[in-house]
C-alpha cells in the first residue's frame, strides 16, 4: 500500500540528528523522496537510504546560495523541486527565553 507521501519530494533542513532525522525517516516511510540539508552533513547518500529515498547536502539555511543549491539538487536528484519544505534547521538558545533573542541573533549566519 503506498504511503501518504508516494512520489512527493521533500526538503527538509537539520536532518543528520533529531528531530530533522525523524522528519526525514518518517517521510521515507511514507514514501517520500527526501533531499536533506544540514551544516554537519556531507553531500552524498543518507545512510540507510538508498538514492532515490534520501539525499543531503551540506547547506547553511541562512545563506541564500544553500537554497538555490538545494533546488538545483532536488532537480538533478529527483527529476523536480519540492513540493513539501520542513524547515527544522535552528539554533537553540538555552541560556535565555525565546522571548529574549534578539533580531540580530536570530540573522546571525
Amino acid at each position: 500500500m503506498p504511503g501518504r507521501l508516494e512520489g512527493r519530494v521533500a526538503l527538509v533542513s537539520g536532518t543528520t540528528q533529531g528531530f530533522g532525522r525523524g522528519i526525514l525517516e518518517t517521510f521515507i516511510r511514507e514514501g517520500a523522496m527526501v533531499l536533506g540539508l544540514d551544516l554537519q552533513a556531507k553531500d552524498g547518500l543518507v545512510d540507510g537510504f538508498n538514492d532515490r529515498q534520501a539525499y543531503q547536502i551540506q547547506a547553511n539555511v541562512a545563506a541564500d546560495d544553500s537554497w538555490k543549491r538545494a533546488l538545483e539538487t532536488s532537480i538533478a536528484r529527483f527529476g523536480e523541486a519540492p513540493s513539501i519544505v520542513v524547515h527544522n534547521a535552528g539554533w537553540a538558545y538555552p541560556s535565555k527565553s525565546g522571548l529574549e533573542v534578539t533580531t540580530e541573533e536570530l540573522t546571525a549566519s
